[in-house]
Protein backbone atom coordinates (compact mmCIF):
# COMPACT_ATOMS: atom_id res chain seq x y z
CA UNK A 1 0.00 0.00 0.00
CA UNK A 2 1.28 3.56 -0.65
CA UNK A 3 2.89 5.73 1.66
CA UNK A 4 -0.12 8.10 3.46
CA UNK A 5 1.51 11.24 1.87
CA UNK A 6 1.47 9.53 -1.52
CA UNK A 7 -2.14 8.78 -1.06
CA UNK A 8 -2.81 12.37 -0.92
CA UNK A 9 -0.24 13.77 -2.84
CA UNK A 10 -2.15 11.45 -5.56
CA UNK A 11 -5.53 13.02 -4.54
CA UNK A 12 -3.64 16.48 -5.13
CA UNK A 13 -2.80 15.52 -8.93
CA UNK A 14 -6.44 13.87 -8.94
CA UNK A 15 -8.24 16.91 -7.97
CA UNK A 16 -9.86 14.43 -5.86
CA UNK A 17 -11.18 16.35 -2.33
CA UNK A 18 -10.56 13.80 0.21
CA UNK A 19 -10.20 12.90 4.24
CA UNK A 20 -7.27 11.74 6.37
CA UNK A 21 -8.82 10.12 9.49
CA UNK A 22 -6.16 10.05 11.82
CA UNK A 23 -6.05 8.83 15.45
CA UNK A 24 -3.63 10.58 18.20
CA UNK A 25 -0.33 10.14 17.96
CA UNK A 26 -0.55 8.83 14.49
CA UNK A 27 1.20 12.22 12.62
CA UNK A 28 -1.61 14.00 11.68
CA UNK A 29 0.04 17.11 11.32
CA UNK A 30 3.18 15.99 9.38
CA UNK A 31 0.98 14.62 6.74
CA UNK A 32 -0.69 17.83 6.78
CA UNK A 33 3.04 19.56 6.48
CA UNK A 34 4.17 16.80 3.86
CA UNK A 35 1.35 17.96 1.39
CA UNK A 36 1.67 21.43 1.96
CA UNK A 37 5.62 21.08 1.18
CA UNK A 38 4.86 19.19 -1.88
CA UNK A 39 2.27 22.05 -3.03
CA UNK A 40 5.14 24.37 -1.81
CA UNK A 41 7.63 22.67 -4.42
CA UNK A 42 5.73 21.37 -7.25
CA UNK A 43 3.18 24.20 -7.57
CA UNK A 44 4.69 27.39 -6.17
CA UNK A 45 5.59 29.47 -9.59
CA UNK A 46 2.10 28.18 -11.16
CA UNK A 47 0.17 29.56 -8.35
CA UNK A 48 1.92 32.87 -7.17
CA UNK A 49 1.72 33.64 -11.02
CA UNK A 50 -1.82 33.29 -10.88
CA UNK A 51 -2.15 35.27 -7.83
CA UNK A 52 -3.38 32.20 -5.91
CA UNK A 53 -2.77 30.68 -2.61
CA UNK A 54 -3.23 27.49 -0.85
CA UNK A 55 -5.69 28.20 2.50
CA UNK A 56 -5.24 26.11 5.63
CA UNK A 57 -7.75 26.73 8.07
CA UNK A 58 -7.09 26.19 11.69
CA UNK A 59 -8.67 26.44 15.09
CA UNK A 60 -6.22 27.87 17.15
CA UNK A 61 -3.45 30.21 17.05
CA UNK A 62 -0.65 27.47 18.19
CA UNK A 63 -1.71 25.25 15.76
CA UNK A 64 -1.24 28.07 13.38
CA UNK A 65 2.13 28.83 13.70
CA UNK A 66 3.39 25.54 14.62
CA UNK A 67 1.94 24.98 10.48
CA UNK A 68 3.55 28.35 9.70
CA UNK A 69 7.09 27.22 11.52
CA UNK A 70 7.18 24.12 9.83
CA UNK A 71 6.72 25.56 5.84
CA UNK A 72 9.09 28.54 7.11
CA UNK A 73 6.26 31.07 6.87
CA UNK A 74 5.77 30.09 3.37
CA UNK A 75 3.85 32.93 1.31
CA UNK A 76 2.26 30.33 -0.93
CA UNK A 77 -0.08 28.76 1.82
CA UNK A 78 -2.41 31.61 3.76
CA UNK A 79 -2.85 29.80 7.63
CA UNK A 80 -6.39 31.01 8.81
CA UNK A 81 -9.40 30.56 11.49
CA UNK A 82 -11.97 29.91 9.51
CA UNK A 83 -13.84 33.15 10.76
CA UNK A 84 -11.13 35.06 9.67
CA UNK A 85 -10.89 33.49 6.51
CA UNK A 86 -14.49 34.22 5.65
CA UNK A 87 -14.50 37.20 6.47
CA UNK A 88 -11.25 38.27 4.32
CA UNK A 89 -13.42 36.62 1.35
CA UNK A 90 -16.65 38.64 1.99
CA UNK A 91 -16.09 41.71 3.94
CA UNK A 92 -15.27 43.61 0.05
CA UNK A 93 -18.90 43.00 -0.79
CA UNK A 94 -20.86 45.37 1.58
CA UNK A 95 -23.40 46.29 -1.14
CA UNK A 96 -24.23 42.09 -0.71
CA UNK A 97 -23.53 42.01 2.81
CA UNK A 98 -26.12 44.58 3.48
CA UNK A 99 -28.83 42.36 1.30
CA UNK A 100 -27.70 39.34 2.74
CA UNK A 101 -28.25 40.43 6.88
CA UNK A 102 -31.50 42.44 5.63
CA UNK A 103 -32.50 38.76 5.05
CA UNK A 104 -31.29 37.04 8.09
CA UNK A 105 -32.89 39.58 9.78
CA UNK A 106 -36.26 39.30 7.76
CA UNK A 107 -36.09 35.24 8.62
CA UNK A 108 -35.55 35.53 12.45
CA UNK A 109 -37.90 34.65 15.33
CA UNK A 110 -40.08 37.76 15.87
CA UNK A 111 -38.53 38.33 19.31
CA UNK A 112 -35.07 38.55 18.04
CA UNK A 113 -36.13 40.55 14.75
CA UNK A 114 -34.96 44.33 14.75
CA UNK A 115 -37.85 46.37 13.18
CA UNK A 116 -37.19 48.69 10.72
CA UNK A 117 -33.45 47.44 10.66
CA UNK A 118 -31.82 50.16 8.36
CA UNK A 119 -28.56 49.33 6.60
CA UNK A 120 -28.64 51.88 3.74
CA UNK A 121 -24.68 52.98 3.49
CA UNK A 122 -23.93 51.67 6.55
CA UNK A 123 -20.07 49.65 6.43
CA UNK A 124 -20.72 46.37 8.12
CA UNK A 125 -18.08 45.69 10.02
CA UNK A 126 -16.72 42.15 12.06
CA UNK A 127 -15.68 42.56 15.53
CA UNK A 128 -14.90 40.88 18.83
CA UNK A 129 -18.12 41.92 21.36
CA UNK A 130 -21.92 41.56 20.80
CA UNK A 131 -23.84 42.10 17.65
CA UNK A 132 -25.12 45.84 17.05
CA UNK A 133 -26.44 45.23 13.39
CA UNK A 134 -28.25 48.78 13.67
CA UNK A 135 -24.86 49.79 13.36
CA UNK A 136 -23.86 47.29 10.82
CA UNK A 137 -21.61 45.10 13.15
CA UNK A 138 -21.81 41.84 13.47
CA UNK A 139 -19.74 39.16 15.44
CA UNK A 140 -18.34 36.00 14.91
CA UNK A 141 -21.41 33.65 15.63
CA UNK A 142 -22.45 36.02 12.19
CA UNK A 143 -19.72 35.49 10.24
CA UNK A 144 -20.84 32.24 8.86
CA UNK A 145 -24.25 32.42 9.03
CA UNK A 146 -23.43 35.35 6.75
CA UNK A 147 -20.91 33.70 4.61
CA UNK A 148 -23.85 30.77 3.58
CA UNK A 149 -26.43 33.50 2.89
CA UNK A 150 -23.81 34.70 0.62
CA UNK A 151 -22.59 31.72 -0.99
CA UNK A 152 -26.03 30.52 -1.47
CA UNK A 153 -27.02 33.25 -3.42
CA UNK A 154 -24.64 34.85 -5.08
CA UNK A 155 -23.22 31.77 -7.64
CA UNK A 156 -20.00 34.02 -8.62
CA UNK A 157 -18.71 34.64 -5.21
CA UNK A 158 -17.82 30.18 -5.70
CA UNK A 159 -15.99 31.05 -8.56
CA UNK A 160 -14.16 34.14 -7.30
CA UNK A 161 -12.89 32.21 -4.64
CA UNK A 162 -12.08 28.94 -6.47
CA UNK A 163 -10.11 30.50 -8.84
CA UNK A 164 -8.08 32.13 -6.05
CA UNK A 165 -7.64 29.26 -3.96
CA UNK A 166 -7.39 26.24 -5.80
CA UNK A 167 -6.43 23.77 -2.56
CA UNK A 168 -8.20 24.30 0.87
CA UNK A 169 -6.53 21.81 3.98
CA UNK A 170 -8.96 21.72 7.24
CA UNK A 171 -7.26 20.75 10.17
CA UNK A 172 -8.95 19.04 13.03
CA UNK A 173 -12.32 18.83 10.59
CA UNK A 174 -14.03 16.99 13.67
CA UNK A 175 -15.11 20.35 15.07
CA UNK A 176 -15.84 22.17 12.08
CA UNK A 177 -19.34 23.77 11.99
CA UNK A 178 -21.73 21.49 9.58
CA UNK A 179 -22.33 24.99 8.10
CA UNK A 180 -18.46 25.66 6.84
CA UNK A 181 -18.39 22.07 5.75
CA UNK A 182 -21.45 22.88 3.14
CA UNK A 183 -19.94 26.30 2.16
CA UNK A 184 -16.43 23.95 0.99
CA UNK A 185 -17.98 21.19 -0.29
CA UNK A 186 -21.08 22.41 -1.91
CA UNK A 187 -20.35 25.73 -3.11
CA UNK A 188 -16.21 25.29 -3.38
CA UNK A 189 -15.51 21.54 -4.08
CA UNK A 190 -18.73 20.76 -6.61
CA UNK A 191 -18.78 22.64 -9.42
CA UNK A 192 -16.67 20.75 -12.26
CA UNK A 193 -15.41 23.37 -14.23
CA UNK A 194 -14.29 25.57 -11.29
CA UNK A 195 -13.60 24.01 -8.20
CA UNK A 196 -11.22 24.06 -5.07
CA UNK A 197 -9.48 20.44 -3.75
CA UNK A 198 -10.43 20.00 0.06
CA UNK A 199 -8.14 18.33 1.87
CA UNK A 200 -10.13 17.33 5.79
CA UNK A 201 -7.21 16.11 8.40
CA UNK A 202 -8.61 14.95 11.99
CA UNK A 203 -10.23 12.04 14.06
CA UNK A 204 -13.89 11.88 14.67
CA UNK A 205 -13.10 10.12 17.77
CA UNK A 206 -11.29 13.13 18.93
CA UNK A 207 -14.58 15.72 18.38
CA UNK A 208 -14.82 18.15 21.27
CA UNK A 209 -17.28 20.64 20.15
CA UNK A 210 -21.11 20.25 19.91
CA UNK A 211 -21.15 22.27 17.32
CA UNK A 212 -18.57 20.57 15.52
CA UNK A 213 -19.57 18.06 12.21
CA UNK A 214 -18.08 15.22 13.43
CA UNK A 215 -18.82 11.62 11.70
CA UNK A 216 -21.34 13.16 10.11
CA UNK A 217 -19.05 14.37 7.43
CA UNK A 218 -19.26 10.47 6.00
CA UNK A 219 -22.85 10.75 6.24
CA UNK A 220 -22.83 14.17 4.26
CA UNK A 221 -20.42 14.09 1.09
CA UNK A 222 -19.83 10.37 -0.19
CA UNK A 223 -17.49 11.28 -2.91
CA UNK A 224 -14.69 12.05 -0.19
CA UNK A 225 -11.20 9.55 -0.75
CA UNK A 226 -11.02 7.92 2.87
CA UNK A 227 -7.35 7.74 4.20
CA UNK A 228 -6.70 6.29 7.14
CA UNK A 229 -3.27 6.82 9.17
CA UNK A 230 -2.61 3.09 10.84
CA UNK A 231 0.89 4.62 12.35
CA UNK A 232 0.99 5.66 15.29
CA UNK A 233 4.60 7.15 17.18
CA UNK A 234 3.47 8.57 20.26
CA UNK A 235 1.88 5.18 22.12
CA UNK A 236 3.74 2.31 23.32
CA UNK A 237 2.71 -1.50 22.54
CA UNK A 238 0.15 -2.50 25.31
CA UNK A 239 -1.51 0.82 25.11
CA UNK A 240 -1.93 0.51 21.31
CA UNK A 241 -3.35 -2.81 21.80
CA UNK A 242 -6.11 -1.12 24.29
CA UNK A 243 -6.94 1.19 21.57
CA UNK A 244 -7.21 -1.52 18.95
CA UNK A 245 -10.04 -3.09 21.06
CA UNK A 246 -11.91 0.14 21.81
CA UNK A 247 -11.86 1.11 18.21
CA UNK A 248 -11.20 -1.48 15.89
CA UNK A 249 -12.48 0.07 12.49
CA UNK A 250 -9.20 1.95 12.53
CA UNK A 251 -6.49 -0.21 13.89
CA UNK A 252 -3.28 1.00 14.47
CA UNK A 253 0.42 -0.30 14.75
CA UNK A 254 2.52 0.56 17.47
CA UNK A 255 6.28 2.58 15.92
CA UNK A 256 7.75 2.74 19.62
CA UNK A 257 9.64 -0.29 20.39
CA UNK A 258 8.82 -0.22 24.23
CA UNK A 259 6.03 -2.54 25.25
CA UNK A 260 4.73 0.05 27.95
CA UNK A 261 1.56 -0.94 30.72
CA UNK A 262 -2.10 -0.29 29.96
CA UNK A 263 -4.89 -1.07 31.71
CA UNK A 264 -8.82 -0.27 30.95
CA UNK A 265 -11.22 0.19 33.20
CA UNK A 266 -14.63 1.40 32.89
CA UNK A 267 -17.58 2.45 35.41
CA UNK A 268 -21.02 3.61 34.87
CA UNK A 269 -20.91 5.65 38.09
CA UNK A 270 -21.18 9.53 38.65
CA UNK A 271 -18.00 10.82 37.78
CA UNK A 272 -16.88 11.93 41.43
CA UNK A 273 -17.39 8.53 42.89
CA UNK A 274 -15.95 6.34 39.80
CA UNK A 275 -12.56 8.93 40.21
CA UNK A 276 -12.46 8.73 43.77
CA UNK A 277 -12.92 4.63 43.68
CA UNK A 278 -9.84 5.65 40.85
CA UNK A 279 -7.53 6.97 43.21
CA UNK A 280 -8.42 4.50 45.96
CA UNK A 281 -7.51 1.67 43.82
CA UNK A 282 -4.09 3.17 42.77
CA UNK A 283 -3.39 4.43 46.16
CA UNK A 284 -3.67 0.89 47.29
CA UNK A 285 -1.41 -0.33 44.30
CA UNK A 286 1.40 2.18 45.70
CA UNK A 287 0.34 5.06 43.45
CA UNK A 288 1.12 8.68 44.98
CA UNK A 289 -0.19 11.73 44.21
CA UNK A 290 2.13 12.64 42.01
CA UNK A 291 2.57 9.49 40.09
CA UNK A 292 -1.12 9.90 38.33
CA UNK A 293 -2.78 12.54 36.36
CA UNK A 294 -6.49 12.73 36.29
CA UNK A 295 -7.85 13.55 32.43
CA UNK A 296 -11.70 14.75 32.64
CA UNK A 297 -13.07 14.20 29.37
CA UNK A 298 -16.67 15.89 29.57
CA UNK A 299 -16.67 19.52 30.09
CA UNK A 300 -19.55 19.38 33.24
CA UNK A 301 -16.17 17.68 35.25
CA UNK A 302 -13.93 19.90 34.45
CA UNK A 303 -15.95 22.82 35.03
CA UNK A 304 -16.77 21.64 38.55
CA UNK A 305 -13.00 20.43 39.58
CA UNK A 306 -11.58 23.53 38.35
CA UNK A 307 -14.61 25.37 39.76
CA UNK A 308 -16.01 27.51 36.80
CA UNK A 309 -19.37 25.55 36.67
CA UNK A 310 -21.29 28.82 37.32
CA UNK A 311 -20.19 30.16 34.53
CA UNK A 312 -20.52 27.09 32.16
CA UNK A 313 -24.50 27.20 33.34
CA UNK A 314 -24.17 30.86 32.62
CA UNK A 315 -22.88 30.24 29.30
CA UNK A 316 -25.65 27.31 28.33
CA UNK A 317 -28.04 29.89 28.75
CA UNK A 318 -26.26 31.61 26.08
CA UNK A 319 -27.01 29.65 23.28
CA UNK A 320 -26.50 25.96 22.10
CA UNK A 321 -23.07 26.52 21.42
CA UNK A 322 -22.15 29.27 23.85
CA UNK A 323 -19.82 27.69 25.70
CA UNK A 324 -17.79 26.21 22.42
CA UNK A 325 -17.19 29.83 21.85
CA UNK A 326 -15.66 30.31 25.20
CA UNK A 327 -13.77 27.44 25.24
CA UNK A 328 -12.47 28.02 21.70
CA UNK A 329 -11.63 31.43 23.02
CA UNK A 330 -13.78 33.07 19.84
CA UNK A 331 -16.01 34.75 22.00
CA UNK A 332 -16.67 38.33 22.77
CA UNK A 333 -15.45 37.69 26.63
CA UNK A 334 -12.75 34.96 25.92
CA UNK A 335 -9.84 37.48 25.58
CA UNK A 336 -10.77 38.81 28.79
CA UNK A 337 -10.94 36.09 30.78
CA UNK A 338 -7.92 34.68 29.23
CA UNK A 339 -6.42 38.01 30.33
CA UNK A 340 -7.75 37.17 33.78
CA UNK A 341 -6.44 33.66 34.16
CA UNK A 342 -3.17 35.12 33.23
CA UNK A 343 -3.13 37.56 35.75
CA UNK A 344 -4.32 35.21 38.24
CA UNK A 345 -1.95 32.62 37.59
CA UNK A 346 1.14 35.02 38.01
CA UNK A 347 -0.06 37.05 40.81
CA UNK A 348 -0.38 33.69 43.07
CA UNK A 349 3.30 32.36 41.77
CA UNK A 350 4.69 35.61 43.09
CA UNK A 351 5.62 37.10 39.70
CA UNK A 352 5.64 40.56 39.95
CA UNK A 353 7.69 41.74 36.89
CA UNK A 354 5.51 39.51 35.06
CA UNK A 355 1.65 41.00 36.64
CA UNK A 356 3.36 44.59 35.86
CA UNK A 357 4.01 44.00 32.74
CA UNK A 358 0.64 42.56 31.85
CA UNK A 359 -1.72 45.32 33.29
CA UNK A 360 1.03 47.64 31.90
CA UNK A 361 -0.06 46.12 28.37
CA UNK A 362 -3.63 46.53 29.40
CA UNK A 363 -3.42 50.11 30.09
CA UNK A 364 -1.73 51.25 27.10
CA UNK A 365 -3.18 54.36 25.35
CA UNK A 366 -4.87 54.89 28.57
CA UNK A 367 -4.66 58.81 30.03
CA UNK A 368 -3.59 57.48 33.86
CA UNK A 369 -0.14 55.70 34.26
CA UNK A 370 0.37 53.34 36.25
CA UNK A 371 3.55 54.30 38.42
CA UNK A 372 5.20 51.78 40.95
CA UNK A 373 7.92 54.12 42.11
CA UNK A 374 8.38 52.56 45.90
CA UNK A 375 7.90 49.88 47.99
CA UNK A 376 4.95 51.01 49.80
CA UNK A 377 3.05 51.07 46.12
CA UNK A 378 4.38 47.75 45.03
CA UNK A 379 3.09 46.19 48.34
CA UNK A 380 -0.15 47.97 47.88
Amino acid sequence: MARISEQVIDCLNNSQSFIVEAGAGSGKTYTLVEALSYLIQKRSKQFLASGQQIVCITYTNVAADEIKSRINNDPLVQVSTIHGFLWSVIERYQTELRVCLQAMNSEREENRRIADLDLTNKKIEYWQYGPKWQKGKICHDDVIDLSSYMFARYKKLSHLVCDRFPVFFVDEYQDTQEKVVKILLDNLGADVTRRSIIGFFGDYMQQIYNSGIGKKIYNYNKSLKQIQIHENYRCTRKVIKVLNKLRPKLRQAAKKPSAGSARFFYSSLDDDTAIQQMQEKLASEGWGQDDKKVLMLTRRSIAKSQGWNDLMDAYNKKGKYAIDDLIRRDDEFGETFEYMESLAEVFNSHRSGNLFRLLENSFQGAKKNIVIDTHNKKTE
